[in-house]
């Protein structure tokens, strides 16, 4: 779930797929077909059968009290402003109109799909244009779905700040050119 592009959109639809598998394991332990676990041999799952009833019960219960609600529906035109979109978006009248002159716009639509942009890097290409929509979808995009772009800033000032620094003795110009770059 941690990437560098990574927002609530992308992150809510992982831990639905992730709740969804739960479920289709249960099935499948039910049937007594253990596939899901490849690396348990096969004389080994008539002893962990019992173990695996009682944990994936638990598992699927502690799941949904962790994360409660992961319905992202009403963000859907956040993820492709192109597709007709329900009335139930949470949008005010002047996004509404915004976003039906995005659905509308062609040319943006045959911009994006050649370009590829990511969805914040299309939400911000767009701010001018349509500025309250933009606004609206960067917000939601902007919450912080994990904390990995923290820890790497902490890894990095670690890295930075550590001894190796102080054991560096002669370090020419174009050397700590090259290292600013990458």
């Amino acid at each position: 779930m941690q990437d560098r592009e990574g927002n609530v959109l992308t992150s809510s639809n992982k831990l639905v797929a992730f709740e969804k598998k739960v479920a289709i394991w249960k099935n499948r332990a039910k049937d007594g077909n253990f596939e899901m676990f490849p690396l348990v041999r096969e004389s080994c799952i008539k002893k962990m059968s019992s173990i695996v009833f009682k944990h994936l019960p638990t598992l699927e219960e502690k799941f949904n009290f962790y994360f409660p609600s992961l319905k992202t529906d009403e963000y859907d035109w956040v993820r492709n402003p192109f597709i007709e979109s329900s009335s139930n978006t949470g949008l005010i009248l002047c996004e509404e109109q915004e976003l039906a002159c995005t659905y509308s716009d062609r040319g943006l639509k045959t911009k994006h799909v050649e370009v590829g942009l990511p969805i914040n890097t299309f939400w911000i290409a767009v701010k001018e244009q349509y500025p309250s929509l933009a606004k609206k979808a960067l917000i939601i995009l902007m919450q912080f779905s994990t904390s990995y772009l923290c820890e790497l800033g902490f890894s990095t000032l670690h890295n930075i700040k550590s001894k190796k620094r102080e054991r560096l003795c002669c370090i020419e110009e174009e050397e700590t050119r090259a290292a600013i770059l990458y």
